[in-house]
């Protein structure tokens, strides 16, 4: 470990979690004030449906109308948990939907639950998510296939299972002694080039810690996730005001690390993100690299992961 060196740092302060709190939490406020991705129909009719209520998304689940009475299981499988413990630890189930009704043949789906959103998390994440992998994204995104109504009034975000993909906390969280620096440096790359893929179409994240960031191992694409605090830009749009999205996105992305990284990895990160930006955007990146450099500056400090 020479050129790229790591530093592992052990997170059993619980108390400095609470630094990466006021920035998730500007991130939903500047979503929620945002007119982007935000359906008012869905979240009206979510706010008033009962708990329990299945609210499903028909042309995603192949001919099956809006109207039709329908029964639906959910089985949990654990073996769908492999590699995504960390979205286990955080309350994300795993399983089989099955879907039956008068009109058409039944249909399954293995899905992912994610649980404990807003109504207009859900519907932000889902709307974003569909625009992901409609418009001219690099990347693609988990298909939202529907809604259910929780006890407290949350909601939980039904998505279709993806298998192939894979999110860098694997690496990244993982003790030095565990990985090699090839591998740190690859994972870093590709997140940095899956955020300037999001920032060339117009998109910020507001959550780009890189345990929001994943990658399709069988495309070798961007595979974009946890878009609930997600805004989208036209080139109409306030460009000041979009650089300075993109340069808290790329903040969160660079400060909140679980191991001290070097000022030339780092640098590497600076240029990958350039270049990804610029081989999908006519406009130059609302960032520069001594722009992003300056991020890293900043003592290379490490905040916690929540």
């Amino acid at each position: 470990m020479d050129q790229h060196e790591l530093t592992f740092l052990p997170y059993d302060q619980p108390e400095k979690v609470s630094f990466l709190k006021p920035r998730y939490i500007k991130g939903l406020a500047n979503a929620a004030s945002h007119s982007s991705f935000l359906n008012s129909t869905l979240v009206n009719r979510l706010h008033v449906a009962e708990s329990g209520d299945l609210l499903l998304i028909p042309d995603q689940l192949q001919s099956l109308e809006a109207e039709e009475s329908i029964e639906v299981t959910f089985e949990p499988i654990k073996k769908l948990r492999w590699t995504r413990e960390q979205s286990a630890g955080h309350g994300v189930q795993f399983g089989r939907l099955a879907i039956k009704s008068n009109n058409c043949i039944p249909a399954q789906e293995y899905v992912a639950y994610k649980p404990d959103l807003s109504v207009e998390q859900a519907v932000r994440e889902a709307a974003a998510s569909r625009f992901v992998n409609t418009e001219n994204v690099v990347g693609s995104a988990y298909d939202p296939l529907g809604f259910l109504k929780q006890l407290d009034g949350g909601v939980v975000l039904i998505t279709r299972f993806a298998g192939q993909t894979e999110t860098f906390d694997n690496v990244l969280w993982k003790n030095p002694s565990e990985v090699t620096d090839g591998q740190v440096v690859d994972a870093l790359s590709k997140a940095a080039k899956s955020l300037a893929y999001l920032h060339a179409a117009g998109m910020t994240h507001g959550d780009a810690q890189p345990k929001n960031i994943a990658w399709d191992t069988q495309s070798d694409q961007p595979w974009h996730v946890d878009l609930e605090t997600a805004r989208r830009y036209t080139e109409y749009g306030d460009r000041t005001y979009y650089k300075g999205e993109v340069i808290d996105d790329l903040q969160t992305f660079m400060l909140y690390q679980p191991c001290k990284r070097s000022m030339d990895m780092f640098d590497m990160v600076a240029e990958k993100y350039i270049q990804s930006y610029e081989s999908q955007s006519n406009n130059y990146s609302p960032v520069n690299k001594d722009a992003i450099m300056g991020i890293t500056s900043m003592k290379l400090k490490v905040l916690p992961i929540v």
